[in-house]
């Protein structure tokens, strides 16, 4: 049940008025794999999670060293991807 309830608290924290409070980000080249990769957004708060929307082949992205409130680190698997990212 806890695991419910804190699934509860995330969405809210991440909803605005019915909408997602988000940002979709596009990055052209990920660079090396495995490698820390900073994005600048302003949303105003530490994001809470990501998601990759679109690519143009197959990787998949996970949390980098620094995620705070006005940037991230995130990792890609493959090298050289072309990437649309959104981060809540």
């Amino acid at each position: 049940m806890a695991n419910v309830q804190h699934a509860k608290e995330v969405l809210k924290e991440i909803r605005r008025d019915g909408d997602i409070d988000a940002i979709v980000y596009n990055i052209e080249d990920t660079g090396a794999a495995d490698t820390g990769y900073q994005i600048s957004h302003d949303l105003g708060r530490e994001p809470v999670g990501c998601l990759l929307q679109l690519k143009d082949r197959a990787c998949d992205v996970y949390k980098g060293s620094t995620w705070e409130i006005n940037t991230i680190e995130v990792k890609f698997t493959i090298a050289n991807a072309n990437v649309n990212i959104r981060i809540w």
